[in-house]
């Protein structure tokens, strides 16, 4: 009896070794854990509309404002903060000059500026935020008609690398808080330029959906991408 009962034993020995060893070797805990509300389905700020693909974006981008993470309230970002003009039109941001990409490139205002004309050349569901923009409805509009189109009618300018000037039809007293939407984000345009291609159809350039993967994407939020398995966890 007692030499067939120290068969187990000793397995269980050998079982509770193999799990101490193993226990050491493995990678310590995150440090910030959660379950998102289902699978991402897009990390292209252009293409976002789904709430968990919105909050993955918050954590990986930040725009010329963010929100306060307690009342959410608007709060300067990538900009130090905006000069308004007296009729409530003209917004006027400085971005910060520690403002960086994840691979060490300034935050410029010419990343801004590629951003959202991008979002009105290839539209995405809330693209109509940027409408408050003047020139912006129309320029996307003539362009969807195939109509002669000029973006230097949208008023969206880079008069140097740290400034981005906005001009709005009207008031809008919550612009602020748009600018903390991912419609608004930056896009670092040199790391996206490898899959650009010229759509046959418009001839207009579009990017091919890779450049939202490691290694390749580039962002300039408190977190960076290292691992996606599609449908499984983002690391």
């Amino acid at each position: 009896m007692l030499r067939l009962l120290s068969i187990p034993l000793a397995l269980l020995i050998l079982l509770a070794a193999a799990m101490a060893w193993s226990g050491s070797a493995t990678a310590g805990r995150a440090d910030f854990v959660f379950v998102n509300r289902g699978d991402i389905i897009t990390l292209d700020p252009n293409q976002m509309s789904y709430l968990q693909d919105i909050r993955i974006a918050h954590a990986m981008w930040e725009g010329l404002y963010t929100y306060e993470p307690i009342t959410l309230d608007p709060i300067p970002g990538c900009a130090s903060g905006a000069d308004v003009s007296d009729d409530k039109r003209v917004y006027t941001f400085h971005i910060r000059p520690e403002a960086k990409w994840s691979n060490g490139d300034p935050v410029t205002s010419a990343d801004f500026v590629f951003a959202w004309r991008r979002m009105l050349e290839s539209p995405g569901e809330y693209t109509y935020l940027l409408f408050y923009i003047k020139g912006a409805e129309q320029y996307m509009t003539d362009l969807a008609a195939n109509k002669p189109a000029d973006f230097n009618s949208v008023g969206i300018e880079a008069p140097d690398v740290r400034t981005l000037k906005v001009t709005l039809n009207d008031p809008v007293p919550f612009f602020y808080d748009l600018c903390a939407f991912p419609t608004f984000l930056p896009l670092h345009k040199r790391s996206m330029d490898k899959f650009a291609r010229v759509d046959q159809k418009t001839g207009r350039t579009v990017y091919d959906g890779q450049f939202t993967r490691p290694p390749y994407i580039v962002t300039n939020g408190p977190y960076e991408l290292k691992r996606w398995d599609f449908k499984t966890r983002l690391v």
